[in-house]
């Protein structure tokens, strides 16, 4: 944003357009500016470096926020860290980033189940790790999880959708019909 090649400054250019950026802390209530950007200086830690519940924070105030315009709004909300988690082959890391982001999507189902306009669809671009639950050997009642690659995985990556049209997010399709279906419901 501010260490661009082009030697544009996005935060500055965003300031004086009136955004609220915010770097260091996340806010108890949501801004009365129109527009709030909330920008990690240095990257957000992982949980078990104590990045707590910032996530589930985030998504309620951006929530908040957001519900208050009357024509509607889209929150596309990222667990990155589950990515990196896969990539490291670190599978405490990965567990919890998506305890985390299980957590994060209990505040969006939770909104949407109260909203009632509200369509929460849950995806990824790619599977990182092929992480597996395989047997101990010949001992089927022990697991020894595994990673199969520090890479992306060719493994379908599955849709999961709640709340007004999901149905159209059932079955199997390319990545990118999503975002057709998304702009379907949105001309409606």
């Amino acid at each position: 944003f501010n260490q661009r090649k082009d030697g544009k400054d996005l935060l500055a250019e965003m300031k004086a357009k009136d955004y609220e950026v915010i770097t260091d802390q996340l806010p108890k209530t949501p801004s009365e500016n129109n527009e709030l950007i909330l920008l990690a200086e240095d990257g957000m830690p992982k949980m078990s470096e104590g990045r707590g519940d910032f996530l589930p924070n985030a998504t309620k105030l951006a929530l908040e926020k957001l519900s208050k315009n009357e024509t509607g709004f889209f929150l596309m909300v990222e667990g990155s860290q589950i990515d990196w988690g896969g990539h490291d082959n670190d599978a405490d890391y990965l567990i919890q980033e998506l305890l985390d982001f299980d957590k994060t999507l209990g505040v969006a189902l939770d909104f949407a189940k109260q909203n009632g306009e509200t369509l929460v669809i849950v995806t990824a671009d790619h599977e990182t790790g092929g992480y597996t639950l395989a047997s101990d050997g010949k001992d089927y009642n022990k697991i020894k999880p595994s990673f199969s690659t520090s890479g992306h995985s060719g493994t379908m990556v599955p849709v999961f959708a709640e709340g007004p049209g999901a149905s159209l997010f059932n079955g199997i399709y390319e990545s990118n019909e999503i975002y057709h279906k998304m702009m379907a419901l949105f001309d409606k």
